[in-house]
């Protein structure tokens, strides 16, 4: 296993200030996730990278000092990194995380995308929740993350691909004759039992809808997974409510499950890749971005 590039900029903070404490004061981090980062580092590279001393910072070993020049080398190269390039600069492992319930839908397409300029056995996508994504982008576990902006905090920046607007799922024929093409609200949908994507944010964000008419469904499955949430739908269990939709082509598939835009109005969801500001962004990330939004199902214009 290789170094992540956060792992290597973390540690070149720590070389340049001699100091867990300062370092993580200049990231942005605890000093937990600092140490947890560097830790890591040492985990991977087989061998010792400071010596601490309590209370009088550290110093690099001599496999660190000579880990900080090739790091600094390394970051240095991927921010000049053009396309051109990209193939022959880019190395160690690259770690993606993606929002589990978005795995589905766009895991392909990140390795698709990122194919002609890595070894895709050096690429890891990680699956995550919202909140289990942001630890690990602190802790420099995973170089970006694809996933909703979910109230980010100005530690991360956030690359909007796309917008999306929740919508109900259900059963052909679960709410009678309804046609799905004239939508359906929420206050229609209340009287019926419900299927919670319990994905961290999730419950609080349903509750919310709901809670802005006076109504509250009934719970009746739960499930952290996609799949398994509109298989409970399609077996006629309850509706759901998502706000990503399949791609055109897993839309093919005849499942028995009906899609009804919610007339009424709610906020949309920024969906973006995300990395924490500390962290370089490189042309590589800018490719991904740009790639993501030209794929199947999102707009080049986000927000539209």
């Amino acid at each position: 296993m290789l170094p992540t590039t956060a792992q290597l900029q973390h540690f070149l903070e720590v070389s340049k200030f001699l100091s867990i404490s300062r370092a993580a004061e200049a990231l942005h981090l605890s000093q937990s996730a600092l140490s947890s980062s560097i830790r890591n580092l040492e985990k991977t590279v087989g061998a010792p990278l400071l010596v601490r001393h309590t209370g009088k910072g550290v110093r690099l070993t001599e496999r660190g000092v000579a880990l900080a020049g090739h790091a600094r080398q390394v970051v240095e190269e991927l921010g000049r990194m053009t396309l051109a390039t990209a193939t022959d600069a880019f190395i160690g492992e690259l770690r993606i995380g993606i929002y589990t319930p978005l795995a589905p839908r766009f895991a392909l397409q990140v390795l698709s995308i990122l194919e002609p300029l890595c070894d895709l056995k050096r690429v890891e996508l990680v699956e995550g929740d919202l909140q289990e994504l942001a630890t690990a982008l602190t802790a420099g576990r995973i170089d970006w993350a694809l996933m909703y902006d979910a109230s980010l905090d100005s530690r991360f920046h956030f690359d909007e691909l796309d917008r999306f607007s929740p919508h109900v799922i259900a059963a052909k024929g679960f709410f009678g004759d309804r046609d799905p093409a004239d939508g359906i609200s929420l206050r229609e949908v209340s009287a019926y039992p419900f299927i919670l994507m319990d994905t961290s944010h999730s419950a609080e964000r349903y509750s919310a809808y709901f809670g802005s008419i006076g109504q509250q469904p009934e719970v009746v499955r739960s499930a952290v997974s996609y799949e398994l949430v509109r298989a409970y739908v399609a077996g006629g269990h309850g509706f759901s409510i998502m706000h990503h939709r399949l791609s055109t082509s897993q839309q093919r598939r005849d499942d028995g499950v009906a899609e009804f835009a919610l007339t009424d109005d709610i906020k949309q969801s920024p969906l973006g890749l995300v990395r924490y500001s500390a962290a370089a962004h490189t042309t590589l990330a800018q490719y991904l971005v740009d790639g993501l939004r030209q794929a199947e199902g999102l707009t080049s214009e986000p927000g539209f």
